[in-house]
């Protein structure tokens, strides 16, 4: 019986070991030159670009997801302070980690350099975790990309002067 349960744990150890290294190696190569010229994190395999998507998205159907979903840790106005996570206003093209009073996770402190572009916004809501590893936010992220289109169309408008759309 003990010989089986050392067998077990070194199986166990193993592969946890390879899972370790293969996360190590992928957070190593994880950056590419996106669309804007700026480097980012690349998105995982099965995403596909939103952003040319976003000039005609539906911007009803994304504030619908965002009131429904995002709301609930976000607030989504000007001044609205922060909750579980920070404030939603003016989000497109701020740095990452710019809300002062907030708490960010490492993983968002070492982004606060790089702007919220259209396409840090559709690699970071397909997969939050693979986008930023380490961030605290329990959001397993949107597959659907005319969804994210939507949603991204929508945060846009949550600002007194909305970034010009993509040219895409």
């Amino acid at each position: 019986m003990r010989a089986d349960r050392l067998a077990k744990t070194a199986v166990f150890a193993v592969l946890l070991g390879m899972s370790l290294s293969a996360g190590a190696a992928r957070a190593a190569t994880y950056h590419y030159i996106g669309d804007n010229g700026k480097t980012m994190n690349p998105p995982p395999a099965g995403w596909t670009s939103a952003v040319p998507l976003i000039a005609k998205a539906d911007v009803a159907a994304g504030k619908s997801y965002v009131q429904g979903t995002c709301g609930a840790c976000h607030t989504l106005t000007e001044g609205g302070g922060t909750r579980f996570g920070p404030d939603l206003w003016n989000i497109v093209n701020r740095p990452h980690a710019h809300v002062t009073d907030f708490n960010y996770s490492t993983a968002m402190k070492s982004m606060q350099m790089r702007p919220w572009t259209y396409e840090e916004l559709d690699s970071f809501l397909f997969a939050p975790q693979i986008h930023a590893p380490g961030t605290r936010m329990p959001f397993g992220g949107i597959k659907d990309t005319q969804q994210r289109a939507d949603v991204i169309a929508y945060l846009r408008t949550l600002s007194a002067h909305p970034a010009p759309l993509p040219r895409k």
